[in-house]
């Protein structure tokens, strides 16, 4: 209670639950298959399969290259949902209203509309940040290049280049 959340949504009780396995197959001694899959399901989003394949080749113990294709999602936060706080003084749209029904095309229209009530009684409006219930899962697909290896007895080096494209950003 007391959060920034909508006051209809204080007191949410969601859910939500994965599994995780991962294998690996020695396809040659220098060479190793890994395959992944994670599985996410919760009340406030669809079902997600996120699944990584790789490929791995050593040709020593000391060195190692790697390919990696996977597909990973995030959710959005609650407050990406359910936020509703003030974001700024309430704003008077007197003057706006006065505006509107004085224009020749307009005032007509609103002559039914009692003055002061355009847009809220009192025409004070609230500024609020409100948060997006219609959000859904970002989604990306990435693809990764990587190398590993000891160099001397001293000397470890690890280089990553990665690319990815984002859904629903």
């Amino acid at each position: 209670q007391g959060t920034l959340m909508n006051l209809a949504d204080d007191d949410r009780s969601d859910h939500i639950a994965s599994a995780y396995g991962q294998v690996e197959y020695r396809l040659h001694p220098q060479v190793r298959l890994v395959g992944a899959l994670r599985f996410d399901d919760g009340n406030l989003f669809e079902p997600q399969f996120s699944p990584k394949a790789a490929i791995v080749y050593s040709p020593s113990e000391h060195h190692s290259l790697r390919l990696t294709v996977n597909r990973a999602f995030m959710t959005p936060n609650y407050s990406e949902w359910f936020l509703q706080v003030a974001a700024g003084a309430p704003v008077n749209f007197s003057a706006l209203e006065a505006g509107l029904r004085a224009n020749p095309s307009l005032g007509p229209l609103l002559a039914g509309v009692p003055v002061g009530t355009l847009f809220n009684p009192g025409n004070i409006v609230p500024v609020l940040a409100l948060g997006n219930r219609d959000l859904v899962p970002e989604e990306t697909l990435g693809w990764e290049v990587g190398y590993k290896g000891n160099i001397t007895r001293r000397l470890y080096v690890s280089l990553d280049l990665y690319t990815a494209t984002l859904k629903n950003f």
